[in-house]
């Protein structure tokens, strides 16, 4: 869909790849390292894929899901943006140290 609303759009590329494995995954990230100025990831929904199960045991930053932290580790020399996204989940709210109500997921930092 989006690739189709886009398609005469020459300044963004819409580009979709096959991976069959972690490493295959890593491998077609590093070819497209150098090629852009933002990526646009999605984040799981705490669904491991087998795909990225093993990336996920080395992720560093889970907040960002195995594929955004591979691209902001200090492996990839790129310096490119990265947009995590995360489809909202409902209204499940939860809360905070002092009782104010949070939704699920959302990261607090206190004061």
């Amino acid at each position: 869909m989006f690739g189709q609303k886009t398609e005469d759009d020459k300044s963004i590329v819409y580009v979709e790849k096959v991976s069959n494995s972690g490493a295959e995954t890593v491998s077609l990230l590093r070819e497209m390292e150098y090629d852009y100025d933002l990526c646009v990831v999605g984040r799981g929904q705490s669904v491991l894929s087998p795909l990225t199960a093993g990336l996920a045991e080395w992720c560093e930053c889970p907040e960002l899901g195995a594929i955004g932290d591979v691209l902001v580790t200090s492996d990839f020399a790129a310096h490119v943006s990265v947009l995590v996204v995360k489809q909202y989940s409902g209204a499940r709210l939860a809360s905070d140290v002092n009782g104010n109500s949070i939704p699920d997921g959302a990261t607090t930092i206190p004061l």
